[in-house]
């Protein structure tokens, strides 16, 4: 990296904070701040107080890694962005995120840089905050390099003979998923050993999801092997016919990439960002439209062609994302803040 950066890892809560301790890479401190997440927040949405700049002393730039920086008077701080879902979208957020906006505000007022993962969300922030657009950077996330020989997890003996599209995201309306089930209904009968494979955390509105799924005739056909390992999630991901990103709104996009980077063709929306991250590398197809969906999905089925050309496309868009680029370009960030 051209710049050297000495930096610390910390986390406001009071019950979670030692979660973070385990998952900081090598190199980077721990800094530990025990405190009731709650009520500073709320504090903080009503007056940006109290200030904790006593608790950083010997730091230069104090990054709040996700909406939320710290109130630290005197301080040089920069507030990352990752989309502005709870002010846009409110009716797809749940209801703890809501406050992101304001805070946000609060940091702007005080000084803050901001720091978004794509041109689209810096874009958004500059027309929404009416902040100076020098102090809006845009700097986009890297592609972590899957396993290459994954052991075989257990989902492996259930899609035995199977070809299967693959969703990866965490499992909640703003993620578009009841068009993706909307449009495998459509493909189902084309390919009757065809599965659909719903990947990732349970968000809020599943119950949801699972009542379409379950008054279903294809409910047999859809697995939900919820969150999985790293190990499950590059066997999936490498050996999916097709990966699909239905969302309806993005800030970035990374699961797109990660399918890319293994040579898995990608159907996708143009929601938000995703279209400067995917480029050329996916189709894309307009959001809420399962019917473009089905479409779309059956062309990188049938189409040989077709596949071979994304696949090289998308490796190659997906190698335009590494973190060493993007620690340069946060390093360069920290030096400008400071000055």
């Amino acid at each position: 990296m051209g710049s050297h950066v000495e930096a610390a890892g910390f986390m406001v809560s009071l019950r979670r904070h030692g979660q973070l301790r385990q998952a900081l890479p090598t190199g980077v401190a721990y800094l530990n701040l025990a405190l009731p997440a709650r009520p500073l927040l709320a504090s903080w949405q009503r007056w940006y107080r109290p200030d904790l700049r006593g608790l950083f002393r010997g730091f230069d730039v104090i990054h709040g890694t996700n909406f939320v920086v710290p109130p630290v008077r005197g301080k040089a701080t920069i507030v990352t962005v990752h989309d502005l879902a709870p002010l846009l979208y409110p009716h797809l957020c749940r209801p703890e995120v809501l406050v992101f906006p304001t805070l946000v505000r609060h940091a702007v007022e005080s000084g803050s840089f901001v720091h978004t993962p794509s041109e689209f969300v810096r874009g958004q922030v500059l027309d929404y905050f009416g902040i100076a657009p020098d102090r809006v950077v845009a700097i986009g996330h890297g592609v972590t390099p899957l396993r290459a020989q994954p052991s075989i997890p257990p989902i492996a003996t259930e899609l035995a003979g199977h070809p299967y599209i693959l969703a990866l995201s965490t499992l909640e309306p703003r993620k578009g998923l009841r068009y993706l089930v909307q449009a495998f209904a459509e493909l189902a009968p084309r390919y009757p050993d065809l599965r659909l494979v719903l990947t990732g955390q349970s968000g809020w509105g599943l119950d949801e999801l699972l009542a379409n799924l379950g008054a279903s005739v294809l409910a047999e056909r859809i697995l939900l092997p919820g969150y999985v390992s790293e190990d499950a999630r590059s066997w999936l991901l490498r050996n999916a016919q097709v990966f699909a990103y239905p969302s309806l709104y993005e800030g970035f996009g990374l699961p797109p990439l990660e399918a890319m980077s293994v040579g898995t063709p990608v159907v996708t929306t143009t929601a938000g960002a995703i279209t400067e991250v995917v480029g050329d590398g996916a189709i894309t197809v307009a959001p809420r439209s399962a019917d473009e969906l089905a479409s779309a999905l059956i062309r990188v089925i049938e189409d040989k062609e077709l596949r071979e050309s994304l696949i090289e496309r998308g490796h190659s868009r997906a190698a335009r994302f590494s973190w060493d680029r993007s620690g340069e370009q946060m390093a360069a960030l920290y030096a400008r803040v400071l000055r």
